[in-house]
């Protein structure tokens, strides 16, 4: 059995149909691929793998050791392949999908954190496809990123892989919602004001979750919560609020604010720096001037 989706996707038959194969942080992988109709079994992996079909109307016929499902795969339709399990994919036409792979590891601690006991499946996931917005945006989040070469993009990956787990196990009725309100004060004050005085660096969410006590799996929910936004998308507000204030009050150049913001080049400052203003830096200064 290969250790990895991705292990077994470029040892496969399967290779050269693939367009991106990516890591981006620990356990998640991404792969896209455009294939021919036929016989598209894996092999077992360590991975749970998230697939989203993106052909309008294709029809598939699955069996992923949660008995045999026939029917059309829509675009943006899900189904989650669970790790070492023999399975079989059958598609009756030309097809692309987009994948998620997340290793067994960090799916079992969002297990590890229920109440309650229970097999670590997905239950219906595993049987056949099923719909929601929010698995959907998150997944292409994480390929608008890796496309771009965000800065940071494992932080990123490792932020929403955490939050995707989240979002299954509650789809599942494993999982309850979050509580009102999610972190205590003296919790969003102590993680708000370590993130103030961090001059560019990024603060995993292991790191934030033990400056509070928590586990990074419910603090990842919590602060959501709590804030309305992830702690990755937290973080980057508060970059570029820095940045802006240096564009605004010095002479400094673009490029020496976006290496002092901890943007690995001016041109993915510029990039980060547009999503949150509508601007550029230099457009911005200007305008300011």
């Amino acid at each position: 059995m290969r250790s990895t989706y991705l292990d077994y996707y470029a040892g496969s038959r399967l290779a050269d149909y693939v367009t991106t194969s990516a890591t981006l942080a620990d356990g998640i992988g991404l792969l896209e691929a455009r294939q021919p109709a036929g016989d598209m079994s894996d092999e077992p992996n360590e991975d749970y793998v998230l697939t989203m079909n993106i052909t309008p109307g294709v029809a598939v016929t699955l069996d992923f050791g949660f008995g045999r499902w026939h029917g059309m795969a829509g675009r943006h339709n899900l189904i989650v392949l669970p790790p070492a399990t023999h399975n079989q994919v059958v598609v009756d036409g030309r097809h692309s999908i987009r994948c998620v792979s997340l290793h067994r590891d960090r799916v079992a601690r969002g297990f590890e954190t229920l109440a309650r006991s229970g097999a670590q499946d997905l239950g219906r996931m595993h049987r056949d496809h099923f719909d929601d917005a929010l698995v959907c945006s998150l997944v292409s989040t994480l390929f608008a990123a890796q496309a771009a070469d965000a800065c940071s993009t494992g932080l990123l990956a490792d932020d929403i892989g955490t939050h995707l787990v989240a979002r299954l196990l509650e789809l599942q009725g494993r999982l309850d919602k979050p509580k009102i309100g999610g972190l205590a004060p003296w919790q969003i004050r102590r993680v708000t004001e370590a993130i103030a005085s961090s001059d560019a660096e990024l603060f995993s969410l292991d790191q934030l979750a033990d400056l509070v006590g928590l586990s990074s799996f419910h603090f990842c929910r919590a602060f959501r919560t709590a804030l309305g936004i992830s702690p990755f998308r937290y973080q980057q507000m508060i970059r570029i609020e820095r940045a802006r204030s240096e564009l605004e009050s010095s002479s400094r150049p673009v490029t020496e604010i976006a290496l002092a913001s901890g943007y690995g080049s001016s041109q993915a400052f510029a990039r980060a720096f547009r999503r949150e203003t509508g601007v550029s830096p230099l457009d911005y200064r200007k305008a300011r001037a």
